[in-house]
């Protein structure tokens, strides 16, 4: 038996006994929490472990917000229009990368990512920004960018219209390796 429940509720184990046990986030909001167990099903509850689930699961306009932690398993893409990935508590989730040239990959429309640490850990991109129009990267701390070879950014802004890119902090970009000759804290093409 189903039972009817309250807006924001929900019968998880569908049994009349325990009710409606489970609360339920806002529409369009998932959470994510590198603590949390595997099974999450992205709600404040019980938040998806895995970011790329969270990334992969929102729909137009949506939320992640992602609870303090070390989430190294980027590059993330935000590819969905309108999507804000946004850090709980500022500065209290690292956003890191095992592979590719960035750590974060801002491709949908109007994607929004706001308040992380992101460790470049030997990346020579922070933040990859190719979406066509209003994106934002605001109020993130960029560290540890020193790629070998080839310039390196912090931001990097490869075309696109009305693209907001404020109060972020950039440190420690390292020009190092035979033909890196070029570092920026933003670079826009």
């Amino acid at each position: 038996m189903v039972l009817q429940c309250e807006p924001g509720w929900r019968d998880e184990d569908l049994s009349a006994e325990s009710g409606c046990e489970a609360q339920v986030a806002e529409p369009g909001t998932i959470f994510v929490d590198d603590d949390a167990e595997p099974d999450g099903d992205g709600t404040q509850d019980r938040p998806y472990a895995d970011l790329h689930v969270a990334l992969d699961a929102v729909e137009r306009d949506g939320r992640v917000v992602v609870l303090p932690g070390r989430y190294p398993d980027g590059p993330y893409t935000l590819a969905t229009e309108g999507v804000l990935l946004v850090s709980q508590s500022a500065g209290e989730a690292t956003l890191m990368a095992v592979d590719g040239e960035e750590v974060v990959r801002v491709t949908g429309r109007h994607a929004r990512l706001q308040g992380f640490s992101i460790d470049g850990q030997d990346h020579t991109v922070g933040v990859l920004v190719l979406c066509a129009a209003g994106c934002a990267v605001v109020g993130n701390t960029l560290t540890g960018l020193t790629g070998p070879g080839g310039p390196v950014a912090a931001i990097r802004v490869q075309g696109g219209d009305a693209i907001d890119v404020a109060a972020n902090r950039v440190a420690d970009v390292v020009c190092q390796g035979p033909g890196t000759n070029e570092c920026v804290g933003i670079r826009i093409e």
